[in-house]
Parts: structure tokens; C-alpha cells; sequence
């Protein structure tokens, strides 16, 4: 009779642990979806804001820079709406809804999005290395350079994300159960290769270009700038003059505004480079919670892009507020002459070629 009950005490007490591990779960799990929710939502509205505006006004915003931005949105946006809200159902059910080809299928849509978006911004980095440093690309518009780069990027994102439907890794469930990505466990050579790939074609290459790029191009403006300086230091400043400070101060803004970028991007996808480095040199597997918050970072860092981007491209932010009213501020609403000040203070995004050194 004692046993009988101390049989029951254990299991009920089993149970009882049971059920506060799922109520715990349930709980991660809702506010993983919460936090996905409004970021998608938040992405969707940004990303879809700045792309109406390239797509109606293409006159007056797309040039060959921003036909790089352009692309980094449309990638954010096709995430958005076409992969997250599978993360946020599944979050909210407690498990992944979409089976083993919605697996795959999300797999490989934010492999080849993100991949794809690091090779842009790298290349955004290239371009400007190019017009500042040895002063070609002089003109805005969009090239044949700029088509080929993006093309380029598109296909070799396709490539590596064909892999691991072809056996060279493989799209399994991670985390918590919820979201879908590469096999981070599986300690077969095969799959590791793909890993130790990944890293160094998609986050070390990219991210060392990024830093010689930005690195030579400060530098060429600060050395271009001193020279000003100094020409015309002793006598009075021309038009001419004028305006070329205005470029090297636009040159310095745009480069200052593509770090803004890169560096959101990098903090969003660094700490899943970091889980990727761990799966490949050690033989110990992160908790699911922990393999989930990079995860998750990365999803949040979908909407940084265009709201950076708009804060600092201010003919950009002027055709939005001329697109959508309603997003200006009292300020921009009581000084509408402030718009042509704008207009000729963007007139180039790219003209520091032009100063004679």
C-alpha cells in the first residue's frame, strides 16, 4: 500500500515536471513568435516602403549605388513575406507545421536570401573602392558593371544553397523546432566541408573586403581633404571650391552610411557565424535555445537595412516623404523649402572623382 503510494506520489511528480518543462517551452516558444511577428511586420513595412518608392520614382533614386540597396531590400521583403510567417506559425503551435519539405523549402529560401545580401553589401563596398579610389564609375547610373556583380551574386548565392539538396550538408530543424537551416550536428567530413566553406566564402571573404574597401576609401578622402586644405587655406574659397567641399563631405556621408549597414548586418549574422565555428571545432552540441538565438537575430536584423539606409540617404528620405505624407515629421511639415536644399545638396552621390588633387 505504500509503495502503491509512494508510486503515485513519483508519478504525479514526474508529470508534474513534464508539464512545467512544456508550460516552459511554451512560453519561449510564444515569445520567439511575438518577437518574430513584429519584426516581420516591422520588415514588410520598411523594406516594402523603400521599395515602392525605387520602383515609382526610379528617375529620381535609382541609381547604381542604390540599385544595390534596391536588391538588399527586395531580398529582406521576399524573406519577410514569404519565410518568416512559417517561423511565426510554427512558434505559436509549438512546432513546425510545414513538414519536411517546408523545411527544405524555408532552408533554402533564407540560405540563398542571406547569402545573396552579404554579397551585395560586399559588393556596394567594391564599387565605392572603385569610383573614389581609382576614379572610374564617374557617372551614377547603372552599368554593366553593377548588372554583371549582381547577376554574379545571385547565382553563386544559388549555388551554395543547392548544396545541401544535392547531399552536400542537409536543411533539418534547429533550435527549438521552429525554423530550419543547415545541419550544425551532424559531424560527418562531408557536411563539416560545407560549413567551413560557407564561412569563408560568405563571412570571412566578404567581410575582409569589406574592410580593405572602407579602409581605402576613408583613407583617399581624409588625404583629399587635407589637400583642399591646405590649397585653399590661405586664399578665398570659390563656388567652385564650395561645392567640391560638398562633395568630399557627401562622399564621407555615403561611406559612413554603408558602414552603418555592414556593420547591422554583421552584428546580426556574426553571432551565427560564431555557432557555426563552434559546431565545426568542438564535439559538444549547443543547447537548442542557445543554436536559436542566432537564429532569431538574424530574422531581426532583416528591417535595420532600409531604416539606417533612410536616415542617412536624404534624397531617398525626401522621395519617401513625398511618396507617404503621413510618415513626416512637424518639422519637415512646416519647412517645405528645406526640400530644395536637399535636392542640391544630393545631387551626386559619388563625385569625389572629380576633385583635382
Amino acid at each position: 500500500m505504500i509503495n502503491s503510494s509512494q508510486n503515485e506520489s513519483e508519478g504525479t511528480l514526474n508529470l508534474t515536471s513534464a508539464e512545467q518543462g512544456s508550460r516552459h517551452e511554451s512560453w519561449i516558444n510564444l515569445v520567439v513568435g511575438c518577437i518574430l511577428l513584429i519584426t516581420t511586420s516591422i520588415s514588410l513595412f520598411t523594406n516594402g516602403t523603400v521599395l515602392y518608392v525605387f520602383f515609382t520614382r526610379p528617375q529620381y533614386v535609382l541609381t547604381r549605388i542604390n540599385s544595390y540597396m534596391a536588391v538588399v531590400c527586395l531580398l529582406a521583403f521576399i524573406m519577410a513575406s514569404l519565410g518568416y510567417p512559417m517561423v511565426v506559425s510554427s512558434s505559436f503551435a509549438g512546432y513546425w507545421l510545414f513538414g519536411e519539405t517546408g523545411c527544405v523549402y524555408y532552408g533554402f529560401l533564407t540560405t540563398c536570401c542571406g547569402l545573396c545580401t552579404m554579397f551585395i553589401l560586399t559588393l556596394i563596398s567594391v564599387d565605392q573602392y572603385i569610383s573614389v579610389v581609382h576614379r572610374k564609375f564617374n557617372e551614377q547610373s547603372i552599368n554593366s558593371f553593377s548588372i554583371i556583380a549582381i547577376s554574379g551574386s545571385l547565382l553563386m548565392s544559388l549555388v551554395l544553397a543547392v548544396g545541401p539538396l544535392v547531399g552536400w550538408n542537409k536543411y533539418v530543424l534547429e533550435g527549438i523546432g521552429t525554423t530550419c537551416s543547415m545541419d550544425l550536428e551532424n559531424a560527418d567530413v562531408l557536411y563539416r566541408s560545407y560549413l567551413v566553406t560557407l564561412l569563408f566564402v560568405a563571412f570571412f571573404l566578404p567581410v575582409s573586403g569589406m574592410m580593405f574597401c572602407y579602409w581605402k576609401i576613408f583613407s583617399k578622402v581624409s588625404e583629399t581633404r587635407r589637400h583642399l586644405f591646405d590649397v585653399y587655406r590661405n586664399i578665398s574659397i570659390s563656388a567652385i571650391s564650395v561645392n567640391r567641399h560638398k562633395n568630399m563631405n557627401l562622399e564621407g556621408t555615403l561611406a559612413l552610411t554603408i558602414v552603418y549597414i555592414v556593420a547591422a548586418f554583421l552584428l546580426c549574422w556574426s553571432p551565427y557565424a560564431i555557432t557555426m565555428i563552434w559546431s565545426i571545432m568542438s564535439t559538444t552540441a549547443l543547447p537548442p535555445l542557445v543554436t536559436s538565438i542566432p537564429s532569431l537575430v538574424t530574422k531581426i536584423g532583416s528591417c535595420f537595412t532600409p531604416l539606417i539606409y533612410l536616415r542617412r540617404d536624404l534624397k531617398m528620405r525626401k522621395e519617401v516623404m513625398d511618396t507617404f505624407p503621413c510618415l513626416q515629421s512637424e518639422a519637415e511639415k512646416v519647412t517645405p523649402n528645406r526640400i530644395e536644399i536637399i535636392r542640391a545638396s544630393c545631387i551626386s552621390t559619388v563625385e569625389v572623382n572629380t576633385v583635382q588633387s
